[in-house]
């Protein structure tokens, strides 16, 4: 997890970091949610749950309008928080194998078995250890691989 203190800095991380999930607060020092998520939008579709103190219908209309995934009011249950991270997740996340035998993480599509890998329209061939590599970290996304692993 990575936390900013304020809008500039939440623009950073995103710029920085590869991003899975944003909780974007709208009441943000510096630059506010509304203004980072528009920023944010302009860049990508990484999914977007709003939580706020403003729970009047416009706020959460305005948020929905900006393409928001979800919209939390305060006060937060955090069991209702963690389902619907959970939710917008299964929407968004996850290696899908297709009907082709191709392995797909976001843009990245593995053909299996053919050493090759597509990036949206871009064809590269691999060698037998990166194609190895790549479909290892594919398969096992969010766990820890060591060299030891190969």
């Amino acid at each position: 997890m990575i936390t900013a203190s304020d809008g500039i800095d939440g623009i950073a991380v995103f710029l920085k970091e590869q991003i899975d999930l944003i909780l974007l607060d709208i009441l943000l020092p510096k630059m506010d949610g509304y203004a980072v998520c528009e920023l944010i939008r302009k860049e990508s579709e990484v999914p977007i749950i709003m939580i706020s103190a403003l729970g009047r219908e416009e706020d959460q209309i305005k948020g929905f309008e900006m393409q928001i995934d979800d919209y939390i009011p305060k006060p937060i249950s955090l069991p209702i928080m963690i389902k619907k991270i959970e939710a917008v997740l299964r929407r968004y996340e996850g290696v899908d194998i297709t009907k082709d035998h191709e392995l797909k993480y976001r843009e990245i599509i593995l053909i299996v078995g053919n050493y090759q890998v597509k990036i949206g329209k871009k064809l590269i061939d691999l060698t037998q250890k990166e194609y190895e590599i790549l479909k290892e970290l594919i398969e096992n996304q969010g766990c820890v691989i060591t060299r030891e692993s190969f």
